[in-house]
């Protein structure tokens, strides 16, 4: 998925799939050949410019010794793969075709092959100092890095405002700054000289150190009453409606400029005002007001008109879940699955503020990039944030928690950081990999392993207890392409659950039940598939399951390729999932699949999707997805056209078409999309805004891709 042979593959596809006019003996679209040229070109442009970072390594300290990295890279046990790029951690000396070549800390060395050993044909060797790539060959004459420190006698030095002098860098040169004196001072015209404190005190000598002042009150017909100094300067004047003063002036400004400051407009929701801290402390649009003491407000009503009784602010916790509930600590996430979890092309990482209340593991949100030991990577906590490396950006793991954060303070009055709780985020998984892959026994489930048994040690440290509170699941595209049958997805899903509860169980010596939440993957139209695993995740996450359903991906924005996230897409695709953990980890409620039950009208079918109190359906409408992803098949799987889709009511859409719908007939709901993912565009009109740094990110219920017979 992230190479650009597989984007030339895609574009260039062999395998003909019936309907899809871009596939087989058909030529590619035009608008994908414009992709894979773009791709190329950022590729040649890397190759040409350099890209900062890499892997660490230590270049010899001696001739004698120079050598090239030996083992680190991106292969099985640390094999050296083509690609791989090392930057040095200090100077030192690698091989070059005739003799050594000295490298100074932050030069990069990249492998040009795999197992590219001590061959200096087999690297590239980029100077940091220059800027440039420069192969290893005999033809190549090296560059001394110290010429990056001296700068071309072309260059010019100017001058702007009081200053004159300057010029180019063949002589040394003088800026100067000419200085006013007390005449000039006290004259008040010449504009082009720097006034000092020694030329204020002559000017203004006598005047300073005057204590008293007689003062004139004049009235001012139409204007007031103006009290002046004794040089006739106005020092205040009263009208009927203010007060003329400097000092009331500039508090006004300022109190307009910091509420113009504090306040941001936002398309279609109407105006938010936010804190020093960009937190949104307030909001207003044509239908609603948000503040937290509000919510609580129009909660506790809602709760009374559907006979929650005075003591209700929310849906009735349900007792089985009581004993998941996140009650440590130092309560974990743990992010598993595949590039989305791991935050693949989500850059530039977007969570870059650290909080006292957030923590990670010592290596990382993704610990196992830091390299070294295991001891290492999981055996300290550190303040949380998200960091780039290599074409990994912005996880949905700070989203996330800074969502889990937010609810507690505005819903429950709770500061973690006051309270000394902490929430851990780490993220886990692998890019690529299938349901098997991650499963125990393979290469990366040890990364959980990591995760349950140093949390607990690291936790003890600090005085704190620990609990493993939720493993968030974001999976699904490889099995999809593999065409893995939907049960054995689940069986293999369910063994990464289990095996990892009893794991932690091992560990800490008692058994706690560990949840996990899971979203849905919508990339079968990319892969040309039929939505068999989409529709498995769905059916795992039943009512009184440990598996919660936090919803489809298909809403949250993507990378070019169409597949990945952006990194405002993982954020906002972790705020989401944040939302469900507190809801259902912290309030004992477990929000039900935006799944609508449907029945039949003459030549439509009417769907009503379970929308909470108070609020309504909504429908958005996504670029080339018709019919708000909708469609209806007979018993045979055979399409019935829809011609239109409306909201009815409150909760409910009308599905029209040209036929009598019978009870045979089912409606599907993102089976169709765009070019890349499955998409309806059916949600709910949830109000409530992730919106912790100035990011004012929605957080509805979205229909998932489902398939419902007609009753």
């Amino acid at each position: 998925m992230s190479s650009f042979l597989d984007q030339w593959n895609l574009t260039f596809r062999p395998y003909v799939v019936d309907g899809l006019p871009v596939s087989g003996v058909y030529k590619p679209e035009k608008g994908s050949i414009k992709t894979v040229g773009a791709t190329l070109d950022g590729l040649i442009a890397q190759a040409l410019t350099g890209t900062p970072g890499g892997r660490p390594f230590d270049p010899p300290a001696t001739t004698g010794a120079a050598a090239f990295p030996s083992t680190g890279g991106s292969g099985s046990g640390g094999a050296i793969k083509a690609g791989d790029r090392f930057e040095a951690n200090k100077a030192g000396y690698i091989p070059k075709a005739s003799g050594t070549q000295l490298v100074a800390g932050g030069d990069i060395v990249i492998a040009k092959v795999d197992t590219p050993g001590q061959t200096v044909a087999n690297w590239t060797y980029q100077d940091r100092g220059l800027g440039s790539a420069l192969a290893l060959k005999a033809d190549v004459t090296y560059v001394d890095t110290g010429l990056g420190a001296k700068v071309a006698q072309t260059l010019t030095i100017g001058v702007a405002g009081l200053a004159t002098g300057g010029g180019d860098l063949t002589a040394n040169r003088t800026i100067t700054v000419p200085k006013a004196s007390a005449g000039d001072v006290a004259t008040g015209t010449d504009d082009a000289k720097a006034m000092t404190p020694l030329s204020a005190a002559a000017a203004f000598a006598g005047k300073l150190d005057k204590t008293t002042y007689s003062a004139t009150i004049t009235q001012q017909p139409g204007e007031g009453v103006a009290i002046a100094d004794d040089d006739k300067n106005q020092i205040i004047r009263f009208t009927k409606i203010s007060i003329i003063h400097p000092d009331m002036t500039t508090t006004r400004a300022n109190a307009v400029k910091g509420a113009l400051a504090g306040a941001r407009q936002q398309p279609g929701d109407g105006i938010a005002f936010d804190d020093e801290n960009k937190n949104r402390v307030f909001g207003v649009n044509k239908t609603d007001i948000f503040h937290p003491k509000i919510a609580a407000m129009s909660s506790s009503i809602d709760s009374l008109m559907s006979g929650g009784g005075g003591g209700s602010s929310g849906p009735v916790r349900d007792a089985q879940w009581d004993d998941i509930q996140m009650v440590a600590e130092i309560v974990a996430l743990l992010m598993y699955g595949q590039s989305l979890s791991r935050g693949v092309y989500s850059q530039p990482p977007l969570s870059v503020t650290t909080y006292a209340y957030i923590l990670m593991f010592a290596g990382g949100m993704r610990p196992d990039q830091a390299g070294g030991t295991t001891a290492s990577q999981f055996g300290s906590f550190v303040q949380a944030y998200e960091s780039a490396f290599s074409n990994y950006g912005e996880t949905p793991v700070m989203g996330c928690l800074l969502m889990i954060a937010q609810l507690l303070r505005d819903e429950n009055g709770l500061d973690l950081a006051a309270m000394g709780q902490y929430l851990l985020g780490s993220a886990l998984g692998e890019s690529g990999k299938s349901a098997s892959d991650l499963s125990n026994g393979g290469s990366y489930f040890p990364r959980l392993v990591n995760a349950v048994t140093y949390g607990p040690a690291n936790a003890a440290t600090l005085g704190r207890t620990f609990a493993p509170g939720v493993v968030g699941f974001e999976h699904g595209q490889t099995d999809v392409h593999d065409v893995t049958s939907p049960s054995t997805y689940q069986t293999l899903v369910e063994a990464i659950r289990s095996d990892l509860e009893s794991t932690v169980a091992g560990v800490q010596g008692f058994t706690r039940r560990l949840p996990m939440v899971m979203s849905q993957t919508a990339s079968h139209i990319i892969y040309g598939k039929t939505p068999d695993i989409a529709l498995r995740q769905l059916q795992m996450c039943t009512p009184n399951s440990l598996f919660g359903f936090i919803g489809p991906d298909y809403p949250y924005s993507r990378y070019i390729d169409g597949l990945h996230f952006d990194n405002m897409g993982s954020m906002q695709f972790g705020a989401r999932m944040g939302l469900f953990i507190k809801r259902w980890l912290y309030d004992g409620h477990k929000i039900a699949p935006f799944t609508p039950t449907v029945e039949r009208n003459g030549t439509s079918i009417i769907a009503r999707f379970p929308v909470e109190s108070s609020r309504k359906v909504k429908l958005k409408v996504w670029p080339s997805v018709v019919h708000y992803g909708a469609t209806v098949v007979n018993a045979s799987n055979v399409d019935i056209p829809v011609t239109a889709v409306v909201p009815v009511g409150v909760s409910a859409v009308k599905i029209s078409t040209g036929s009598t719908i019978v009870a045979t007939n089912k409606l599907r709901l993102g089976f169709i999309g765009d070019s890349t993912l499955g998409k309806t565009g059916v949600s709910d009109d949830e109000p409530l805004r992730f919106d912790p740094t100035g990011f004012n990110l929605s957080v509805e219920r979205w229909a998932p891709i489902c398939e419902i017979p007609v009753t």
